[in-house]
């Protein structure tokens, strides 16, 4: 749900791509970021970056990128893994708990909001997050795209 594998082909050689990764994003936890990426790129062609393009550094739901520039004869290929911080999956994780915890509780002691309406929170905020990432990881793989695409 929360990791997505996509490949880029690209023209560029390994240098290019570095160069051109390195020109959208600036070192870790810029706060007053002006690049819509954040991260580190490794001269042995990996890389981890973190989209800023529409809120402040940290604590969003946003999609770790690692990759890995891998030149062949012809064209290079980019391959990206994107995935969730662990510390935002836990924070899910606990969530969708405690509402179950409480939906339990709510149905034993019978409180005025039904057991169902808790339960039905983990749901819509899980819904609410998967929307959210996928929209970052897609608007985030195609500035990716247009970035080696030129």
């Amino acid at each position: 749900m929360f990791t997505q594998k996509r490949i880029v082909k690209t023209a560029f050689s390994k240098s290019e791509i570095e160069l051109k990764l390195s020109n959208v994003t600036d070192s870790w936890h810029s706060d007053s970021s002006t690049k819509p990426f954040e991260g580190k790129i490794n001269a042995n062609g990996s890389f981890e970056i973190y989209p800023t393009f529409d809120y402040g550094a940290r604590n969003q739901l946003r999609p770790k990128i690692v990759g890995e520039i891998i030149e062949e004869k012809s064209e290079s290929k980019v391959e990206l893994l994107f995935s969730l911080e662990k510390t935002m999956l836990y924070t899910i994780f606990s969530s969708v708990v405690l509402c179950i915890i409480g939906s339990i509780v709510s149905y034993l002691i019978d409180f005025e909001i039904k057991w169902y309406v808790i339960l039905a929170f983990p749901l819509v905020f899980l819904v609410f997050a998967a929307l959210l990432y996928n929209y970052k990881v897609n608007k985030s793989y195609q500035l990716l795209c247009n970035l080696l695409d030129n």
